[in-house]
C-alpha cells in the first residue's frame, strides 16, 4: 500500500508537468532544477475537511520522491486569499501546479 501511494504521488506530479507543457501555444521554458507545486490552503472559517485535504497533500508529498530526472520538486502551501495565492504562484517562474 505504501509503494502504491508513492507511485500515485509521482504519477500525479508527472502528469502535472506534462499537462503544463501541453497547454498553450508556446512551450514553457524551465530554468534551474527546482519546480514548485503550490497548494492554496483555505483561510478564515475553513472546515475540518479543508484542513484534512491540505494535510493529505503534504503527507502524500512527503512520501513521494522529490526528484524526477534533473528536477527537484518543492511543495509550497500558501495561506492567503485564493487570488493572492494565485498571484504568488503565477509570478513564480518555477511553478508548475
Amino acid at each position: 500500500m505504501r509503494t502504491f501511494k508513492r507511485l500515485a504521488a509521482c504519477a500525479a506530479m508527472i502528469v502535472g508537468v506534462a499537462g503544463c507543457a501541453a497547454q498553450g501555444s508556446t512551450t514553457p521554458k524551465v530554468t534551474g532544477g527546482t519546480l514548485a507545486i503550490y497548494v492554496s490552503a483555505p483561510t478564515g472559517a475553513a472546515s475540518t475537511q479543508d484542513g484534512d485535504v491540505v494535510a493529505a497533500e503534504q503527507l502524500a508529498f512527503s512520501h513521494a520522491s522529490h526528484s524526477v530526472g534533473r528536477f527537484h520538486f518543492q511543495l509550497r502551501v500558501l495561506h492567503s486569499s485564493a487570488s493572492d495565492n494565485a498571484r504568488t504562484a503565477i509570478q513564480d517562474s518555477s511553478a508548475i501546479a
